[in-house]
């Protein structure tokens, strides 16, 4: 092991770390921590259980909630976590799953050198919710077109390019191209939303039938999921 490798203790979330002193009933938090042959810093210690205490997964007197357990199943940020399993309750799963490895992943816009102004205005036509698939234009039928941010800007692009996945005939090459478009980012991102699901199905959150468990590391929708939260 190199002697500069950082210790595993601060290369982990300490949310997540903060979780699993609660779940093991080690007692206190801080003292808990702070006895570790390599302690995170105590002000970053306070932080994550602030961040817990206000996504609801821990309450005021540090005691774990019903979300906090739901939570510490996931390998999500606590407040991606809580984002899904919001979606599972709603039913906007596919959404939510989205969003969250939107977050969690690589813009998939580039920007080359002599075409930026190019891109840009590809980058726009998205954030406008209007969409050019290499083959025709269409003003993109969702109420996140509405929005004005980079994270809806990335979703429209997300699902333009899950359209033209599962559209007949259609040049993918030619839409990363007009449109400036990383296939290995949107790859990733489709990558990490399978991830995703398989943590809900084995957690317990979601059910899948045959078909969907067939189909799941495929350019599928995650729409129809059965919801058992």
């Amino acid at each position: 092991m190199a002697q500069d490798q950082t210790p595993e203790i601060l290369r982990l979330s300490l949310q997540d770390l903060v979780l699993r002193v609660k779940i093991c009933k080690l007692g206190s938090i801080e003292q808990t921590l702070a006895e570790a042959l390599d302690p995170p810093l105590a002000k970053n210690i306070r932080r994550a259980i602030d961040a817990l205490v206000d996504v609801k997964a821990l309450t005021i007197s540090e005691e774990l909630t019903p979300l906090g357990r739901q939570l510490v199943k996931l390998p999500l940020d606590v407040f991606l976590g809580k984002l899904i399993l919001l979606g599972c309750i709603f039913k906007c799963l596919d959404g939510a799953l989205t969003i969250a490895a939107i977050l969690s992943s690589k813009s998939p816009f580039s920007a080359p050198m002599g075409a930026r102004s190019q891109a840009e205005q590809a980058r726009l036509a998205f954030k406008r919710g209007k969409v050019d698939h290499g083959c025709y234009q269409a003003i993109w039928p969702t109420l996140m077109s509405l929005g004005d941010s980079d994270l809806l800007t990335v979703y429209n692009a997300y699902y333009a390019w899950r359209r033209i996945c599962n559209q007949s005939g259609a040049s993918e090459q030619q839409f990363y191209h007009k449109n400036f478009l990383l296939q290995q980012n949107l790859t990733n991102i489709e990558e990490l939303k399978g991830q995703l699901t398989t943590s809900l199905v084995d957690a317990g959150f979601i059910e899948l039938r045959n078909n969907e468990k067939a189909s799941l590391n495929k350019c599928v929708s995650y729409r129809d999921l059965a919801v058992c939260c």
